[in-house]
């Protein structure tokens, strides 16, 4: 079994649609630590360690975000690889204006989980893999409460 000291980030492709293509490629490379590995006229493909893969593509239009309703991801969560990690993107998220709050998340061991935004204000979440076996339950609650962010 994966420890959380040990495992490490993961996210296996995600399309978003941004705003500002370099504001956003700047703000996923700092806080992540992906970085750009392709590029075209309108979307950059950003990585980190092969399993973090992260197509930002410019939008022309005045996309919205608003309301639990709205169409298009509401939260991108990532898995991080250690508790040091978490707190480097705690850090860099603040340093952004980014940054929302941390939680602990009661399992077998305790699951943290840090909440932020991402440039267009889509909802993020960071969290350290839980290290014990939690009863189903319990990830059930601690899944909504990483899902059911809102910036």
């Amino acid at each position: 079994m994966t420890t959380s000291e040990t495992a490490g980030w993961s996210i296996g492709g995600l399309v978003i649609a941004v705003r500002d293509l370099e504001r956003s490629v700047a703000f996923y490379e700092d806080v992540t630590g992906a970085r750009e590995v392709m590029r075209d006229e309108q979307v950059v493909l950003l990585e980190r360690d092969g399993a973090l893969r992260l197509y930002l593509r410019g939008s022309h239009g005045q996309g919205r975000r608003e309301g639990r309703e709205a169409l298009g991801p509401r939260v991108v969560s990532f898995d991080v690889g250690s508790t040091s990690e978490l707190d480097q993107v705690e850090e860099r998220l603040r340093a952004h204006g980014s940054f929302r709050t941390r939680q602990s998340l009661s399992l077998h061991e305790d699951l943290e989980v840090v909440f932020g935004f991402d440039p267009d204000r889509l909802a993020l979440t960071f969290a350290t893999p839980p290290t014990g076996r939690p009863e189903a339950s319990d990830r059930e609650r601690s899944l909504e409460a990483i899902y059911s962010a809102d910036a």
